[in-house]
């Protein structure tokens, strides 16, 4: 059974969108369940002929409330991610294009704030606290969160060590700098006295938080979950950071 993260995760590679944005969105739109007519987008059509290029290749028939229905969620995925790629303008009735959310470079808030202000949304995904809050709910939800969980995986400009013989959790974390607690969460060991010789493990690197910073962005930005930000960082809210923090990413 295909699940709504692979979709994202197909939608991620179409669009260059991050996977979990992409995930949050058709969550707040569908919960966790792949659409039954698979039209992540909503497209609809009014007319009497059901049109078969571009954003309508694939569709099999409309609904009495004009909403099409594609054959496979490959399909309504594709006319998802052409839909979106459109630019915005007098060929376009929707007020939301890629590049726009692109420019956000991944800073979450923003572009669910883009998409909950677009007509695409129609208010739908604002419960009371702002354009596109149902959005971030999903975002940062415990079901999204679990498909999401990882221990980091190593960046570019990241070291990782390997333990020797004979070295010790607090001798390594001496070594380099960084809080014991920190190199244990982040690294996700359950006993600081128990690593194993060949054992690897990733250094955190220290973030200063700068205005504009939030969690959920720093998270997407070193490929990590909120989730993981939060446990490293002992860090009870996730809106709670504040400029000049040490953060451990």
């Amino acid at each position: 059974m295909t699940t709504l993260k692979e979709v994202a995760d197909l939608g991620a590679q179409k669009t260059g969108l991050p996977s979990r944005f992409i995930c949050a969105w058709f969550y707040a739109e569908n919960g966790e369940n792949l659409p039954q007519d698979n039209n992540f987008a909503n497209i609809s059509y009014s007319g009497s002929n059901l049109p078969s290029d571009g954003v309508f290749r694939g569709a099999v028939n409309i609904q009495p409330n004009h909403v099409v229905t594609y054959g496979t969620w490959e399909d309504g995925l594709e006319a998802w991610a052409t839909e979106l790629a459109i630019p915005v303008g007098p060929t376009k009735w929707l007020t939301l294009d890629l590049e726009q959310l692109k420019a956000c470079n991944g800073n979450v808030e923003q572009m669910a704030k883009l998409v909950g202000e677009s007509n695409w949304a129609t208010s739908h995904y604002d419960d009371g606290r702002g354009p596109g809050s149902l959005i971030i709910d999903a975002y940062n939800n415990t079901v999204i969160e679990g498909w999401y969980a990882n221990v980091p995986t190593a960046r570019p400009e990241q070291l990782s060590v390997t333990v020797q013989a004979g070295q010790t959790l607090s001798g390594i974390a001496d070594e380099y700098r960084i809080p014991l607690g920190v190199l244990q969460r982040y690294n996700a060991i359950p006993d600081a006295n128990k690593i194993d010789a060949g054992q690897k493990l990733l250094l955190p690197i220290p973030h200063t938080v700068h205005a504009g910073d939030t969690l959920s962005n720093l998270a997407l930005t070193n490929k990590v979950t909120v989730a993981l930000l939060q446990r490293v960082n002992s860090i009870e809210d996730p809106n709670k950071i504040y400029v000049g923090q040490v953060l451990w990413v």
